[in-house]
C-alpha cells in the first residue's frame, strides 16, 4: 500500500482556496553561470527524488479532508514557455504538483503550495543542482549546507510541525482590519509579469543598517512609502496600506520539516499627508519584530488550528469545510493586506558550488486583491527583488526601483520576462 499523508493547515487551506486568480503556485530559481544541459538536468532529477517524497505526491479527495498519497510515476524536466506560476494542472504533470522548469541559463522549480513552502523548494532546487553539477564533473564538498541524494530522508524532514508545536492554550482572538487595495487593468492575455532587479547585498545591508533596521524592515517600508505617493487618493481611498510577510517557524521551533511550516505577519501604516520616511522604517521595524516574537506568532498558531481541531468540524464534509475555509481567507486574509512581501533570505550553497551561480529569484504569485506581489531573496553578494503582477500599470514598481536610488543611492539592474511589456 502506498504511503499517505494527511494534509497539514497550511495545505488544508491552499487545496481550497486555489483557482485561476489565485494559483497558490510560488517559483524559486537559481540563474547558472552557463547555458543549462536539459539531459543532465534530468537524470540529476531522476536521481534525487527519492530523497524528498514529501514532493513526490497527488493529491486525493476524502470524505472529510484530501490527502496526499505517493505519486509512482517520473516526473520530466521542461523548457520554460509560459508565464511564472501558471496554474499547475497536475494530470498534465503526470500528477505530480511541482515541475522543474529550464531556460537558457535559469533552472526554476514551480510548487503549488500545498505541498511545501519556500525553505522546502529551496531545500530541493539546492539538492537538485548539486546533483546536476555533480554529474557534470564537478566535485562538491557538500559543508552540510546540501541534503544529499544517497541520503533517506529522515521522519522529522516529513513531520507535520503544525500539529506538533502548536499549544491550544495560547489562542488570542486577533484584529482583521481591511487594508487598502491595488487595482488596475487585467493584462491581456492574462498572465504573471515578472521584474526583477539586483541590488549589491552589502550596498542595501549598508542603507538599512543607516535608519537602524532590518533589509525587510527597509523594504517593506519602501513599498508602503511607495504605493502612498503613486497609489493612494486620500480623498477617495480608504484602508491602511499593510504589508504581509510570510514567517519561517523553524526559526522559532526546533523542527527541520521539508512540508509547509510557516505564519504570516501583517505591518503597515496609516495615510499621512507628510509621511517622513526614517520615522516609517523606524515603525515598519518596531511592527516587525512585535508580530514575529513568539509571544505574538503562538496566538496566531494556536488561531489557525484551533478549528481545524474542533470535532464539530472534523465530522464537516470537505466540501462545507472548502466554502468555509475560502470565505475565511477572503475575509481575514486577501481583504486585510495590500500586498505580500516574502523574503527567503541569505541562501547559502557549499563554497565549492557558489562560482558556478549567478543569483536566485523568488516569484510569488499574485492574487486578485494583491494583484502586485513581491519575492526577495540574496545568494553570493546579490539581492534580488521580485515583483510579479496581473496589471498593466507597472508605476509602482518603478516608483520602487527610483525611490531606491534617488532617495538612498541603490542602484538596481532592472529586467524581466516579456509577459505584458507591451503594454
Amino acid at each position: 500500500m502506498s504511503k499517505w499523508y494527511p494534509l497539514d493547515n497550511a495545505a488544508k487551506l491552499f487545496s481550497a482556496v486555489t483557482k485561476p486568480s489565485n494559483t497558490s503556485v510560488f517559483r524559486v530559481a537559481i540563474i547558472m553561470k552557463d547555458s543549462i544541459q536539459p539531459e543532465t538536468l534530468q537524470l540529476a532529477l531522476d536521481q534525487i527524488t527519492d530523497r524528498f517524497p514529501t514532493m513526490n505526491l497527488q493529491l486525493h479527495n476524502g470524505l472529510f479532508w484530501k490527502f496526499l498519497a505517493e505519486n509512482p510515476n517520473r516526473i520530466l524536466v521542461e523548457e520554460e514557455s509560459e508565464y511564472p506560476c501558471a496554474p499547475l494542472h497536475a494530470k498534465s504533470n503526470h500528477n505530480f504538483y511541482y515541475r522543474i522548469l529550464y531556460f537558457n541559463r535559469r533552472i526554476s522549480i514551480e510548487v503549488f503550495h500545498s505541498l511545501t513552502d519556500g525553505n522546502g523548494a529551496v531545500e530541493f532546487l539546492k539538492t537538485l543542482v548539486y546533483q546536476y553539477l555533480h554529474l557534470l564533473g564537478h566535485d562538491i564538498e557538500d559543508e552540510g549546507l546540501i541534503l544529499l541524494p544517497k541520503d533517506i530522508a529522515s521522519s522529522r524532514e516529513k513531520e507535520d510541525s503544525y500539529g506538533k508545536y502548536y499549544a491550544a492554550k495560547a489562542f488570542k482572538k486577533q484584529k482583521h482590519p481591511q487594508a487598502f487595495h491595488l487595482a488596475g487593468s487585467p493584462l491581456d492575455p492574462p498572465g504573471n509579469n515578472v521584474i526583477n532587479g539586483l541590488i549589491e547585498v552589502d550596498t542595501l545591508r549598508a542603507v538599512a543598517k543607516k535608519y537602524g533596521v532590518t533589509i525587510t524592515s527597509y523594504l517593506s517600508a519602501v513599498l508602503i512609502y511607495t504605493i502612498y505617493q503613486e497609489c493612494y487618493y486620500p480623498k477617495i481611498d480608504s484602508g491602511d496600506v499593510r504589508i504581509t510577510i510570510p514567517v519561517n517557524l523553524r526559526n522559532i521551533f526546533p523542527s527541520k520539516t521539508l512540508r509547509n511550516f510557516f505564519s504570516v505577519v501583517t505591518v503597515g501604516n496609516p495615510y499621512q499627508e507628510s509621511l517622513d520616511f526614517a520615522l516609517l522604517a523606524t515603525e515598519i521595524d518596531r511592527q516587525l519584530k512585535h508580530e514575529t516574537s513568539s509571544d505574538s506568532l503562538l496566538p496566531v498558531l494556536a488561531g489557525n488550528m484551533r478549528w481545524e481541531r474542533l470535532m464539530a468540524i472534523r465530522l464537516v464534509p470537505e466540501f462545507i469545510k472548502n466554502w468555509g475555509m475560502r470565505y475565511g481567507f477572503n475575509a481575514y486574509g486577501e481583504e486585510t493586506k495590500t500586498m505580500s512581501l516574502s523574503n527567503l533570505g541569505a541562501i547559502r550553497f557549499p563554497s565549492q558550488m557558489q562560482p558556478f551561480i549567478d543569483w536566485m529569484e523568488v516569484v510569488l504569485y499574485p492574487t486578485q486583491k494583491s494583484p502586485i506581489n513581491c519575492g526577495i531573496c540574496s545568494t553570493g553578494h546579490l539581492f534580488t527583488i521580485s515583483f510579479a503582477r496581473t496589471i498593466e500599470d507597472a508605476a509602482l514598481i518603478s516608483a520602487f526601483f527610483r525611490f531606491l536610488k534617488e532617495h538612498d543611492d541603490i542602484t538596481a539592474t532592472v529586467y524581466g520576462n516579456e509577459w505584458g511589456y507591451e503594454q
